[in-house]
């Protein structure tokens, strides 16, 4: 294992075993179980389906997590294989270091695969749309080419499946998170106490 403690570049890669970490977080890294992992993953983690190059034919499941404590990527990486890269938002004045880690393929695959016992909910639909799509690929060893036109079929299919219930999940999550309308009948049964007469048009609360 190599450790260089030097200040990556912005957008720079650090590959492999490569990535930056001094030796108390190598060794923390190495004991996360894989329930604290899935438990991380589950919300600040992204399972896609996408072409991740314009000359690939069929799209490859991808495996993300980013975080400005760059302890997590490091785990992810050091379990699952992939890359992490490191960038400074622009659109703050001093800001701190964005960690990113990726990983693709067979590998994602993988990870999936390992995580998916732990997963609940939303990344555990995201995560079998992925599965089936790497299914696909993983007798080919994930190359890209030499595909039956129904299996590229397939795996635009579920590439759109899975961008459709993202989406689906993020406008639910938008109209759960708006604010009630002061004159909200669920507000009004909530918050209004025993013997109060709520007022829609002033918007005001009247104790009797």
């Amino acid at each position: 294992m190599s450790i260089n403690c030097a200040k990556p570049e912005v957008g720079a890669y650090i590959k492999g075993e490569d990535f930056l970490m001094d030796q108390a977080n190598q060794k923390q890294a190495d004991e996360v179980p894989i329930e604290v992992l899935a438990g991380f993953f589950a919300g600040e983690g992204c399972v896609s389906v996408r072409f991740s190059c314009k000359k690939h034919k069929t799209p490859e499941v991808i495996v993300e997590v980013g975080n400005t404590e760059k302890f997590w990527c490091d785990a992810f990486c050091k379990r699952f294989g992939g890359y992490v890269r490191v960038y400074f938002p622009k659109r703050y004045k001093n800001p701190l270091p964005y960690y990113h880690w990726t990983v693709k393929t067979l590998k994602a695959g993988d990870c999936l695969r390992e995580l998916l016992p732990f997963l609940l909910g939303e990344k555990r639909q995201y995560a079998l749309i992925a599965l089936q799509v790497d299914a696909i690929k993983r007798p080919r060893n994930g190359k890209q080419g030499h595909y039956k036109e129904n299996e590229i079929v397939a795996m635009k299919r579920l590439e759109k499946e899975l961008q459709d219930l993202r989406r689906a999940v993020a406008e639910t999550k938008r109209m759960s998170a708006q604010p009630m309308r002061s004159d909200s009948p669920i507000l009004a049964e909530t918050l209004v106490p025993q013997g109060a007469v709520w007022d829609t048009g002033q918007a005001s609360l009247t104790i009797q």
